[in-house]
């Protein structure tokens, strides 16, 4: 059974993993939310999946969700995703950063979420050489 996965913050790291992920139905890939909604849909675009969307409040309930954010958003975006009521029990909230860990993830670890920091050693800079190695 494929998890639905929303992609928070999908730059170049979003990008190739969601593409892997989709291509390989790992996940179904779900909402891409980006600030604007060109880069989310340009980010979709690129998965070959998902509904971009720039705001939280046409984001839809997925299994998975991956905040994607540059290191100092990660926390801020957990909470403002956490304040949406789309988080339980059966959530599960991740990000890959290799600066942080878990904890910034506070606030979905207090809506029942399953949280984790997974760091993916490899470098996402060019996502089109990413997808194809």
């Amino acid at each position: 059974m494929r998890h639905s996965l929303s992609l928070i913050g999908c730059g170049k790291l979003g990008r190739s993993l969601g593409r892997l992920w989709s291509q390989s139905g790992t996940a179904h890939i779900a909402d891409v939310l980006n600030r604007t909604h060109p880069s989310a849909e340009a980010a979709a675009a690129f998965i070959g999946a998902g509904r971009a969307t720039a705001s939280f409040e046409t984001l839809k309930k997925s299994e998975v969700f991956l905040i994607g954010t540059p290191d100092g958003d990660i926390a801020p975006t957990c909470a403002r995703l956490a304040s949406t009521g789309l988080l339980d029990e059966t959530s599960v909230v991740f990000h890959c950063s290799g600066a942080l860990d878990s904890g910034c993830l506070q606030a979905a670890r207090e809506r029942g979420a399953t949280v984790a920091s997974i760091h993916p050693i490899k470098s996402f800079a060019l996502p089109e050489a990413v997808v194809e190695q």
